[in-house]
C-alpha cells in the first residue's frame, strides 16, 4: 500500500532551506530544527518533514528528514539525512510507503 501527500513551501523559503543543505549556514543555532511541517495521511499517522541545523553550523550545512508519527504520536521511523529539501522523503512501516513531496508554491 502507498500513501502519498504534497508539502507546499513559498518558492523563495524552498531555495533558501536548499541553499542552507548546500553550504554552511553559519548564522543558526547548533542542531536547531529550522524548517517543520506537517502532512496527515489518510490513516492518521502523519509525517513531519524537517531541516535541521547541524552542531557545527559555521562549518556544515543542514540536512532534511522525514519523520512518520503514529496519530498518537509515537515516532514509527523515519528516512535517512538528506541534503535538499525539495523532493520526495519516503518512509516504509510493514508494507505501507509514505511519500510526501516537498513542493515550490508554483511547482506541478
Amino acid at each position: 500500500m502507498k500513501h502519498a501527500g504534497t508539502i507546499r513551501v513559498e518558492k523563495d523559503r524552498l531555495t533558501e532551506f536548499d541553499r542552507l543543505c548546500a553550504e554552511p549556514a553559519g548564522d543558526t543555532g547548533e542542531g536547531e530544527v529550522i524548517f517543520d511541517e506537517e502532512f496527515t495521511f489518510a490513516d492518521g499517522n502523519r509525517m513531519a518533514v524537517q531541516v535541521v541545523a547541524s552542531l557545527s553550523p559555521s562549518t556544515e550545512p543542514c540536512w532534511t528528514q522525514g519523520v512518520i508519527f503514529a496519530p498518537d504520536g509515537t515516532e514509527l521511523g523515519c528516512t535517512d539525512c538528506g541534503e535538499t529539501l525539495s523532493g520526495e522523503f519516503c518512509v516504509t512501516i510493514e508494507d505501507t510507503d509514505y511519500v510526501v513531496n516537498v513542493l515550490g508554491d508554483n511547482d506541478a
